[in-house]
């Protein structure tokens, strides 16, 4: 018996099928398979029965799952004790933010390095579901990423919004748009809309979704976007944190006009996350206390303002 066959029946109860808890896994079909079969053999007892519904634990079977997960749950308590004094684990930072977060983070980074030179930190750039997914597995220490319902409402996830974030239209400037002090979702549902983030595309059509469908497309390119909006074939929706990460875009052939919903100019939250039963090391502590210290992109904004 290992820990590795633990894992498998927990995940199985969970997902209902072999090649769902390989999926999850990231492991082969076959290996489960197998190393489940030996577990039984070894066990004597049968652990899963076959049904319509997929495989459903037998009785021992659920009692055998309790179980293993109560020894999964110690097995983290045990890490996470000597993570404590390990000082090769304190002095490793796992991140993932969503686009075009980092420029925003790298003084609180270099900040950290300073004060631990010999620390490693790896940063990886994704979209926030796919943050939310890491965290949950804990694949990393912390995201920082949108704060929408799906992380307030988690009881799993401590979270923490850092900055609030005003949208804003950016068209061409001798456009027909260019005109108006703001816009509705209205104005622009008949315009084809082109973005960076699809983090954002996702929470912009939640926030809009009762007045208007808007047809937005995702392109991770920069460059791509501002010849878009230069031969005014698009336009675009962007944050007061687009113009802090991307300076040069004040720079472009355009204006940019608040978006406004029900009244009120169309906001939302960037903050960072990390799972709550997990106890956080020295250097996530000090990472932590780094990022109070970020200033809100509206005072770039103001000093900048197209």
């Amino acid at each position: 018996m290992n820990i590795d066959q633990l894992t498998f029946i927990i995940q199985i109860a969970k997902t209902g099928s072999v090649s769902a808890a390989a999926n999850a896994l990231n492991i082969s079909q076959p290996g489960i398979s197998k190393s489940v079969t030996k577990l039984e053999e070894e066990l004597g007892v049968m652990i899963f029965n076959r049904t319509n519904k997929g495989l459903v634990p037998t009785s021992v079977g659920e009692e055998l799952i309790e179980k293993s997960e109560e020894i999964m749950l110690l097995i983290q308590e045990l890490k996470e004790i000597s993570e404590k004094y390990n000082t090769s684990t304190n002095r490793k930072l796992r991140l993932a933010t969503a686009p075009t977060i980092v420029p925003y983070l790298s003084n609180s980074i270099f900040s950290l390095i300073r004060e631990n030179p010999s620390m490693q930190i790896g940063i990886v750039e994704k979209e926030s579901e796919e943050i939310l997914n890491d965290i949950n597995k804990k694949a990393i220490d912390i995201g920082f990423l949108i704060i929408n319902k799906e992380i307030t409402e988690n009881k799993n996830i401590d979270f923490k919004k850092i900055i609030t974030v005003k949208f804003y239209v950016t068209v061409k400037r001798d456009s027909e748009l260019s005109k108006k002090q703001f816009l509705t979702p209205k104005d622009v549902e008949n315009h084809r809309i082109i973005m960076y983030n699809s983090g954002i595309k996702k929470e912009i059509q939640e926030l809009t979704n009762e007045e208007s469908k808007l047809n937005i497309s995702v392109i991770q390119n920069m460059n791509l976007i501002k010849k878009a909006i230069d031969e005014g074939d698009y336009i675009s929706i962007n944050t007061d944190f687009a113009f802090y990460n991307n300076p040069n875009m004040l720079n472009w052939n355009i204006t940019t006009i608040p978006l406004i919903v029900n009244g009120e100019q169309l906001e939302t939250s960037i903050g960072c996350a990390r799972l709550r039963k997990i106890e956080m090391t020295k250097v996530m502590k000090q990472f932590l206390k780094e990022i109070d210290k970020i200033e809100s992109p509206s005072t770039f904004w103001t000093q900048n303002s197209l």
